[in-house]
């Protein structure tokens, strides 16, 4: 039974790091499972193992700049997030996806603003209606990817949405 439960746990384990590597799980979220199902496990002989969640590696672009404007929004109903993304050692930028807690983490792919994907430095940009949003902070990211569908490092700003003044 030990066996059973050491097996399922290794393999929610594996799942959980794969969706997360994919996009499909905030790491957040991974980590903070993988280090509960980590706790659980213990050596046939009842001895408990130690599982270090791996620091993800990132190859994919690195975004040099990252700003949302208006930011503060001052009643705008629409806020333009823009970025600039360099490819890891002059790799072509594929894309770049915009995400939060808005939308459930969902990703939202972002615009050339040439339009093509088509060198190893791009400028992207996104415009987002945030007329229904709650006032207050709220963080979103940015996170590019290569053409081998290498993931970069995600970048965060923090987006204040505040009434009209």
């Amino acid at each position: 039974m030990a066996r059973l439960k050491k097996e399922i746990l290794l393999r929610a384990y594996r799942f959980m790091l794969a969706g997360a590597r994919k996009g499909l799980l905030p790491s957040g979220l991974v980590f903070g499972l993988a280090g509960l199902i980590a706790s659980g496990l213990r050596a046939d002989d009842g001895v408990p193992i130690t599982c270090y969640a791996p620091l993800p590696v990132y190859s994919g672009p690195v975004i040099r700049s990252i700003r949302a404007l208006p930011n503060p929004t001052r009643g705008a109903k629409t806020v333009r997030v823009v970025a600039t993304l360099v490819g890891y050692n002059g790799e072509r930028v594929a894309g770049a996806d915009f995400y939060g807690s808005f939308s459930d983490y969902k990703r939202i792919p972002m615009k050339p603003t040439d339009d093509a994907f088509d060198s190893d430095s791009e400028d992207v940009y996104l415009d987002l209606n945030v007329s229904g949003w709650a006032e207050g902070i709220h963080i979103v990211y940015v996170q590019g990817y290569n053409e081998f569908e290498e993931e970069g490092p995600p970048e965060r700003v923090p987006l204040e949405i505040s009434r009209e003044e």
